[in-house]
């Protein structure tokens, strides 16, 4: 988003601007962070897919 001031705007005109922006939502990273339950194991899913 842009904001338009002037030069000669006072500090108090910035600090009103700013509060008027959208505020973006968090991301609560702890989600997706984490192992992954797999049934196989690693290294013979790879020899698979690689057919070595």
């Amino acid at each position: 988003m842009t904001i338009k001031l002037s030069k000669a705007a006072s500090k108090g005109e910035i600090v009103e601007k700013l509060r008027q922006l959208k505020q973006p939502n968090e991301l609560n990273v702890q989600k997706y962070a984490g192992k992954l339950k797999w049934g196989k194991d690693s290294l013979s899913y790879q020899r698979e897919l690689r057919d070595e």
